[in-house]
């Protein structure tokens, strides 16, 4: 078994943790895939103003494309993007620096990500 260490330091995502590695087949194409779970290692939450938050508004789940990764040539990055009640902003999404604003689940991949989500993780780390 690869240490969890080994794992976050290859995916490489500042201020998160691989949580699962999810192992997928695409049908179509026969191609193999990969949904990397994160889960963030920070306590408070971060307005795109600077300010600290103990508490979030609410949260969804993200998806990105990722680079490949040996044989799985489309590999996505999940973490949760959460939105804060700030005092001075109102209700607005916390900012990632390694994401571009955008849809949280790419529509052609929703159908396959919500079968991944109800079935256990292949690989829990």
């Amino acid at each position: 078994m690869v240490k969890q260490e080994y794992i976050n330091q290859l995916v490489g995502v500042q201020g998160h943790r691989v949580l699962a590695l999810h192992f997928g087949e695409n049908r179509k194409t026969g191609d193999k895939e990969l949904v990397i779970e994160l889960g963030r290692h920070e306590s408070k939450y971060r307005c795109p103003c600077g300010r600290e938050l103990d508490t979030y508004y609410d949260r969804s789940t993200r998806m990105v494309r990722d680079l490949p990764y040996g044989p799985y040539q489309r590999s996505w990055l999940s973490f949760p993007q959460f939105r804060v009640a700030c005092p001075d902003c109102g209700v607005v999404t916390q900012e990632l620096p390694f994401v571009e604003p955008g849809s949280p689940i790419p529509g052609a991949w929703r159908p396959r990500w919500l079968s991944l989500a109800v079935r256990p993780a292949l690989s829990r780390l």
